[in-house]
């Protein structure tokens, strides 16, 4: 945990793989899809509600820093003691529950749960951020790998995708 900045790239490396995986995984399997006007309404109303989350976001982060910063025996540094990944998991639960309800998938729900479970058991418990981080990882890390492998088990590239790539 003495190198938790190189975490950081873990949500970098996501975003960046993700059009790949999905030209590769995706496409070849299902398609390009054209969605309707009531799902292309949707998909604006959730941009621009993450657009005010962000921001929110990054509002109260630049307040709770300052307000940590400033005092040795604040509220906000208690707090900080008590749970230190409290409001980072808070925000990340919030921003799963409403990308599960944006893009209809329950499961986020759960990893919401997982998350605030873990970021405030996790110190309750007094066990190490190792475990009490790295066990709701795997488990979601596992979920994925199995829907991954049902997916392209239940959609083989076509015969004609397939052709191709081979030429």
């Amino acid at each position: 945990m003495d190198a938790a900045h190189y975490f950081a790239i873990v949500p970098v490396l996501s975003f960046i793989s993700w059009a790949g995986a999905k030209r590769a995984l995706t496409v070849p399997r299902m398609g390009h899809v054209k969605f309707g006007p009531e799902r292309q309404a949707r998909m604006a109303r959730e941009k621009c509600f993450f657009l005010i989350y962000f921001t929110i976001t990054l509002v109260l982060g630049i307040v709770v820093f300052f307000l940590f910063s400033r005092a040795s025996q604040s509220p906000v540094r208690n707090f900080f003691r008590i749970a230190p990944l409290g409001p980072i998991g808070i925000l990340g639960a919030i921003a799963l529950a409403f990308l599960g309800y944006w893009k209809e998938i329950r499961r986020l729900y759960l990893y919401a749960a997982l998350v605030i479970i873990a970021v405030f058991g996790g110190p309750a418990l007094d066990l190490s951020p190792l475990y009490y981080l790295g066990t709701p990882g795997l488990l979601i890390l596992v979920i994925g790998i199995v829907m991954l492998a049902r997916f392209i088990q239940r959609y083989p590239k076509t015969e004609e995708e397939a052709d191709d790539e081979t030429t």
